[in-house]
């Protein structure tokens, strides 16, 4: 009798699941038909014409996890991807696309990094920072007290050092190995949405939606540079070998070239919200909705290829250690892994 329970309970469990499998699958379709008819009714003729004339591509690899999806990051060695939800934490092996997963009982996450040379993560939660032990599968400690909710994070090379962007204005930089606080700077008085390390290694770019960046010391905090931007920061990516940056907003992104202390229009590409940029320099990958565009940078910036599949918004975009490849997640949970273009070869 119980056997049988047993397996009236499991077929039910196992039905519960196809069904939301399939309700997931019609929202994707949902999401695409509104995706696709914003994009015909938005923009000028001019930028419509740029996106149709541009090659669309299919992504390498697709994984799937859990609706809300809130950050993505990859492993130093590129075998292991990472993503957040609302209380769990995906490990994906990216040859097999084996699942794992971690419950966070510090939810909401908001943002989610690896730490290179160990086997943790730094996870921005509603009240602070947790470490994750990514082989044991589980949160360990907070990094220092518990605090107002952190949104934003960037990791060293090292793995020494985590800078934190909290949803209060304030940009704080902690030690990992003795957990303790290095410094605090209340820079805005609204959320910080944007962090980037400089490629120098001695600062810290932060970005708000009070339109403006600016460059702290890694030392102490201190501002080094301000930028007044043309519009909400959203994302930020440093420039390798300048004192260069590319800056996401809601409706386009621009280059702030620091030699000359002015900022460079990119274009009336309609892309924004993630950017990030090739260890070389020579890529920008920026979204919008659930479409990735790649740009050889130049100025103005040239569109080389354009991503299509997410059915829903882009919410991060990184590129992986061998320079060649990205991967990009959206709400919808799905997560995809795509070859950037090379001049003068197909993608």
């Amino acid at each position: 009798m119980s056997g049988n329970g047993n397996s009236d309970n499991e077929r039910a469990g196992s039905r519960k699941w196809q069904l939301l499998d399939e309700v997931r699958a019609d929202l994707r379709r949902l999401l695409q038909r509104l995706d696709d008819a914003e994009s015909e009714v938005g923009g000028d003729g001019e930028q419509q014409a740029q996106k149709t004339e541009q090659p669309i591509v299919d992504c390498k690899k697709e994984f799937e996890v859990w609706y809300g999806l809130k950050a993505i990051d990859v492993s130093p060695d590129g075998k292991t991807l990472i993503a957040a939800t609302e209380d769990k934490i995906w490990i994906i092996d990216v040859d097999s696309g084996a699942l794992a997963d971690v419950n966070l009982k510090e939810a909401p996450i908001y943002a989610l990094k690896f730490v290179p040379g160990q086997a943790l993560a730094v996870a921005g939660v509603s009240d602070g920072v947790v470490i994750v032990d990514i082989d044991k599968r589980k949160s360990l400690n907070y990094v220092g007290s518990k605090s107002p909710a952190v949104c934003q994070l960037a990791v060293t090379s090292d793995g020494r050092t985590v800078i934190v962007g909290r949803v209060d204005g304030w940009v704080l930089s902690w030690d990992l190995n003795r957990r303790t606080n290095n410094w605090a700077s209340r820079m805005f008085s609204k959320a910080v949405q944007a962090l980037a390390i400089a490629y120098d290694g001695r600062h810290v770019w932060c970005g708000s939606c009070d339109n403006h960046a600016f460059k702290l010391s890694m030392q102490n905090g201190n501002p080094s540079h301000a930028v007044a931007t043309s519009g909400p920061v959203l994302s930020l990516a440093a420039v390798p070998r300048l004192n260069n940056l590319i800056i996401g907003h809601s409706s386009h992104f621009e280059v702030f070239e620091g030699r000359n202390d002015r900022i460079l229009q990119c274009g009336g590409f309609e892309t924004c919200m993630n950017v990030c940029l090739t260890k070389n320099g020579n890529i920008i990958l920026a979204s919008r909705g659930g479409v990735v565009r790649a740009f050889y940078q130049n100025i103005p910036c040239e569109l080389a290829a354009t991503y299509s599949g997410h059915a829903a918004d882009v919410i991060s975009i990184v590129i992986m250690p061998d320079d060649k490849h990205f991967v990009s997640g959206a709400r919808d949970g799905s997560i995809h892994l795509g070859k950037l273009p090379v001049r003068g070869e197909k993608v």
